[in-house]
């Protein structure tokens, strides 16, 4: 019954996103940029494939938090403005559930804008002639467990922010992710107590999300560890369960009417 109308809901959410001018551009102006990335390719002296492969790897993690902040903005306040989710709320489905498929959705849409661009990122890379390594599997799976993790987060945010912080919070936090070992060495540096105690604080709050980056791996064909891999799982999953059962736990309490 609960997976019945989380799959109702997630379907619900994928067929709005279907009928989405913004979601059709975000695709087609991603498209665009892998394509204008073989321009430039082509003005490196040097280096061609080095540039599509960066260039290629930095679109695919910019377009999903693009696409993120496009779906999670109005992810839960948008229901409300248009009073549909009280028509929702007012069947016998519960706000975990209705949470639950919204996070679906959102997930189910970002996976398929991903699996065009992946797709056309790597039929680039093979109508330039360069070949794929081992490490490219884990550096596009977990760009891919990237945007769900942002999901993640947007929808948490969606819960406790208006939507302007939320894009702010999110964006944020994303561009931190990425650098926290940069974060933890101006801490280190810095002399005031108050600034060094507030960057440690935050190095140890944040997702560190170049846990996640196996993209330079890829880009000079060294090889993955199993273990970072596992370490990688574990942390995005530990974050991805600890955002849905906060965002879940606000929105328990949150006041509807």
């Amino acid at each position: 019954m609960i997976t019945a109308q989380i799959k109702s809901l997630a379907l619900h959410v994928w067929r709005d996103a279907l009928r989405n001018r913004g979601i059709q551009g975000l695709v087609s102006s991603g498209i665009l940029m892998l394509f204008v990335s073989n321009v430039l390719g082509n003005m490196a002296v040097g280096g061609k494939d080095r540039v599509l492969q960066n260039a290629g790897f930095w679109i695919l993690g910019i377009w999903g938090l693009i696409t993120v902040a496009y779906l999670g903005f109005n992810l839960i306040r948008q229901e409300f403005q248009r009073q549909t989710a009280y028509l929702i709320l007012y069947r016998p489905i519960s706000r975990s559930v209705f949470l639950m498929g919204k996070f679906a959705g959102v997930v189910l849409v970002l996976m398929v804008v991903y699996a065009i661009l992946c797709g056309i990122f790597l039929l680039h890379l093979k109508w330039n002639g360069i070949a794929f390594n081992g490490s490219y599997l884990p550096a596009l799976v977990f760009i891919a467990a990237e945007w769900i993790l942002m999901a993640a987060l947007s929808l948490f945010f969606a819960t406790v922010t208006t939507p302007v912080l939320h894009l702010f919070f999110l964006t944020g936090i994303v561009f931190l992710g990425h650098w926290l070992q940069d974060l933890l060495l101006f801490s280190q540096r810095v002399e005031n107590p108050l600034i060094h105690s507030l960057l440690i604080a935050a190095y140890q709050a944040l997702p560190n999300l170049e846990a996640l980056n196996f993209r330079q791996a890829a880009l000079y064909a060294d090889a993955v560890p199993p273990d970072l891999v596992g370490l990688a799982v574990m942390s995005w999953l530990g974050w991805v369960v600890t955002l849905l059962l906060a965002a879940n736990a606000v929105f328990l309490k949150r006041r509807l009417l």
